[in-house]
């Protein structure tokens, strides 16, 4: 989830983002055979990764879906990672600043969804991951606190 504030309005526009699917379509260099994975990148600053999907002996297309009951939100991003000349490489296929960008000019319906692609040139073929998006927009009103206090027959109201 992401989300921005306009100080002038006072509104905050809040975008739920979800993975609905990721594609990867290897160039000809691809060997196929090969083991791949998609993690999600991790909050903080950590290199921590969630693992999403891997999948033995890829095909030169790998389709992937996340189950229907699990719902995967963005985090910070998801990635690629496999091996290449017996080096292990990693290439992000969607950033959440990119999809946020994208989110803010997409058009909604009345449910207040959209769906976006990311596409991705990689150094081993393409990448599009398909999104979600909810859009939520609150108005937030400054308040302030009052507090009443009697001392006698005096009442005082501070601010």
């Amino acid at each position: 989830m992401s989300w921005r504030h306009d100080e002038e309005t006072g509104i905050t526009t809040m975008y739920h983002l979800f993975i609905e699917g990721v594609e990867v379509d290897f160039n000809d260099s691809w060997c196929p055979g090969a083991t791949i994975s998609l993690n999600e990148r991790a909050w903080g600053l950590s290199n921590r990764r969630n693992l999403l999907y891997t999948m033995i002996d890829c095909p030169n297309i790998l389709h992937w879906t996340p189950p229907a009951s699990q719902s995967r939100s963005l985090q910070h991003g998801v990635e690629i990672e496999y091996l290449e000349d017996g080096d292990t490489r990693r290439e992000m296929l969607v950033t959440e600043k990119e999809a946020d960008e994208r989110a803010s000019r997409a058009v909604y319906d009345g449910l207040d969804m959209a769906h976006i692609a990311v596409a991705r040139t990689l150094s081993v073929g393409t990448s599009t991951v398909w999104l979600r998006v909810y859009w939520v927009r609150t108005a937030v009103l400054a308040c302030r606190s009052l507090m009443v206090t009697g001392v006698g027959s005096t009442i005082q109201c501070n601010r």
